[in-house]
C-alpha cells in the first residue's frame, strides 16, 4: 500500500509529509501561482525547486525559525491536522492522511 513517507521512516526530526501536493495546490497569494491557484513550481506532486524552496514551504524550517519553543511533537501534530483538513477539503485519497497516532505524547 502506498501511504507516503511516515515519521518512522524519516525520523522524528522531520515532518512526515505524505507527498499529496495539496498544500502546493492552494498557494493563492502566498506564492507565484498558476491560473488554477497552484504553485508555479508544482510539477505533478513534486516541487521543481524543492532544495531551494521558500521558508513557507518548509515545515521544519518554519518551526526552527518561528516556533522553536513549541515541542516538535506538538507542532507536528497541529500541522498534520491542518494537512489532513486541506486534504479532506480537496478530495484527496485518504491514503495520504497523516497518521496522528504517531504524535502520541511520550
Amino acid at each position: 500500500e502506498e501511504d507516503g513517507v511516515g515519521w518512522t521512516e524519516r525520523g522524528k526530526d522531520k515532518f512526515p509529509c505524505t507527498g499529496c501536493g495539496q498544500c502546493c495546490r492552494r498557494v493563492g497569494d502566498l506564492m507565484p501561482a498558476k491560473e488554477d491557484g497552484s504553485c508555479v513550481h508544482l510539477d505533478g506532486n513534486e516541487c521543481s525547486i524543492y532544495e531551494q524552496r521558500p521558508l513557507i514551504c518548509n515545515i521544519d524550517a518554519i518551526r526552527e525559525k518561528h516556533y522553536k519553543e513549541m515541542p516538535r511533537n506538538k507542532f507536528y501534530k497541529f500541522t498534520a491536522k491542518c494537512c489532513n483538513s486541506i486534504q479532506e477539503e480537496g478530495g484527496v485519497d485518504p491514503k495520504y492522511r497523516v497518521d496522528l497516532e504517531q504524535f502520541k505524547e511520550g
